[in-house]
């Protein structure tokens, strides 16, 4: 691993894996890569990133940040499955 990925993993939002590690407690739940399709679905800013859910019908969650870099305010989109889905992005599945 080279400095400047170690510093950039220093500084980047740990919400997210805090919120998956809880959420490991109650299903199987884990970290979704950067940058993915889904986290343009909503027009919010603050994606934080996506976390995939495994066997339930919550298929994943947005965690965002809402108000800025310095806001302590967030909030989470689920996303659930149902049996007929047209994606709104073309290419998602």
């Amino acid at each position: 691993m080279n400095i400047l990925t170690v510093i950039y993993e220093k500084l980047w939002e740990h919400e997210r894996d805090m919120l998956c590690d809880r959420l490991n407690r109650f299903v199987t739940a884990q970290l979704a890569g950067r940058d993915r399709p889904e986290e343009s679905i909503t027009a919010h800013s603050g994606s934080l990133g996506i976390i995939d859910i495994c066997g339930s019908p919550i298929r994943w969650v947005q965690v965002l940040r809402e108000g800025g870099e310095s806001a302590n305010h967030w909030f989470l989109n689920f996303v659930f499955q149902t049996s007929k889905w047209d994606p709104p992005i073309r290419g998602l599945i």
